[in-house]
C-alpha cells in the first residue's frame, strides 16, 4: 500500500539534495575559456570568459597618432580577431583586406570584419601617455586605462580551456579604487 501513494516527502528531499550535489560537482569540472594576462613574470589579470565574449583593445598607433580598435572574441580556447577599426592605412596599419574578411567604410572608420584569424596567445606592447594610450574593455568591468597601470609592459594575452573550479578571478580589483562589478564574470 505504501508504494501506491508515491514517494514520501523525505524521499523527495533526498532526491533534490542528491541532484544538487551532482550538479555542483559537474559545474566545477565544466570546461570554460580562461582569460589570462601575464607580464614581467606575474599574472596581472585572470578570469573565466563565456564563449563569444568580447575583449576590445583601443590604442593610438605610431607617430601619425592614428586611433585603432581591435575587437577580439574568446571562442573554444582561442582568441579570434573579430574586427579591426582604423582611421588610416598608413604607418604599417593594414592596407589590404585579409581573405575571408569584409571591409566596411563607416566614416571616419575603416573596419576589417572577419578574416578567420585565431591565436591562443597574443603578445601585446602596452604604451605610455605619449605613445599608445592603450585602453581595454572587458565587461563587466569599466574601460581600463591600461597604459596608466602598466606603462611600457610587454604582456601575453592568453586564453585556454580550464575546469570552472580552477578558473579564479584575480587582478581586476587592483585596477580601480573600488571594483565596479561583481567579481564573477559568468552567471551560473
Amino acid at each position: 500500500m505504501k508504494h501506491a501513494l508515491g514517494p514520501g516527502p523525505g524521499s523527495i528531499l533526498l532526491r533534490i539534495i542528491f541532484i544538487a550535489a551532482l550538479g555542483a560537482i559537474f559545474m566545477s569540472y565544466m570546461p570554460v575559456n580562461y582569460f589570462t594576462v601575464t607580464g614581467r613574470g606575474r599574472t596581472l589579470f585572470s578570469c573565466p570568459a563565456p564563449n563569444g565574449y568580447p575583449f576590445v583593445a583601443t590604442y593610438i598607433h605610431s607617430l601619425q597618432l592614428t586611433p585603432v580598435k581591435d575587437d577580439y572574441r574568446f571562442v573554444g580556447g582561442r582568441i579570434w580577431g573579430w574586427e579591426e577599426w582604423t582611421q588610416s592605412h598608413n604607418a604599417g596599419l593594414p592596407s589590404v583586406t585579409p581573405p575571408h574578411a569584409v571591409l566596411v567604410i563607416s566614416p571616419p572608420w575603416m573596419i576589417n570584419r572577419g578574416g578567420r584569424f585565431s591565436h591562443d596567445v597574443i603578445y601585446y606592447r602596452i604604451g605610455t601617455e605619449k605613445f599608445g594610450r592603450n585602453l581595454w574593455k572587458f565587461g563587466p568591468w569599466d574601460e581600463i586605462s591600461i597604459f596608466e597601470k602598466y606603462p611600457s609592459y610587454r604582456v601575453a594575452i592568453e586564453i585556454s580551456v580550464t575546469p570552472l573550479g580552477d578558473a579564479g578571478t584575480t587582478g581586476f580589483d587592483t585596477i580601480h579604487e573600488t571594483p565596479n562589478a561583481d567579481r564573477r564574470i559568468m552567471s551560473l
